[in-house]
């Protein structure tokens, strides 16, 4: 196991606290990445989590997207989700595995348990209120049991993941959907996969969606 390098260490701490002090917000992973000058973003969340660990940052540290919030305006439990990639609403497409931010979500609105966040980029699912840049509270799932009408985070082919809507089908057989009026690039509608073609890795809990003109 490598050693801590603890002048890194020192200078993510005096980095965050900094970004704080001169503008309410936590600085990004990138940020930190940039500044500091590691070679990964994994390295810097590896860093965070010795800092929090230590007790020289709160626990509720969250990265750019909002101030941490007054304890004394508190609903309740709050959990730290980290956003680690995009999923792609249309075709199959590669999850990007990187912590890139974090917010402080309330418990009582996803749940307890493990989940991680998801951009989502792509229109075929814009019936269900998933538009491109909105995140996907995901619940890691193994060994899923399919049920229709579930929106799911599902590796269709090698290493390829995308959202899809569970539905049965006319033969009565489920299928991974999209739900959209919209059609793909070239006027296509977005396409259906059978249920075999397909690996559910994550429910979609919730989903954080920006307002739009």
């Amino acid at each position: 196991m490598r050693p801590v390098n603890e002048d890194r260490l020192q200078k993510t701490l005096s980095f965050i606290q900094s970004v704080e002090r001169e503008t309410g917000y936590s600085p990004t992973y990138r940020e930190i990445q940039e500044v500091v000058g590691q070679s990964s973003l994994r390295s810097v969340y590896q860093d965070v989590q010795r800092l929090r660990d230590r007790g020289l940052i709160r626990t509720e540290q969250t990265a750019r997207g909002g101030m941490m919030p007054d304890e004394r305006l508190a609903a309740g439990e709050m959990v730290n989700v980290q956003v680690v990639g995009e999923i792609h609403c249309g075709e199959a497409n590669e999850a990007i595995e990187n912590v890139t931010e974090s917010y402080l979500l309330p418990v009582g609105l996803i749940g307890r348990g493990e989940h991680i966040m998801l951009r989502a980029k792509g229109y075929s699912m814009t019936r269900r209120g998933i538009f491109p840049g909105d995140l996907l509270v995901i619940r890691p799932v193994v060994n899923y049991i399919p049920r229709a009408h579930d929106v799911v985070a599902v590796s269709i082919g090698r290493e390829e993941a995308c959202a899809k809507v569970i539905e049965r089908g006319e033969d009565g057989e489920l299928w991974y959907c999209a739900d959209s009026d919209e059609t793909d690039d070239y006027g296509n509608e977005f396409p259906d996969y059978p249920l075999r073609e397909g690996t559910v890795f994550g429910v979609v809990d919730c989903v954080i969606h920006y307002p739009r003109g």
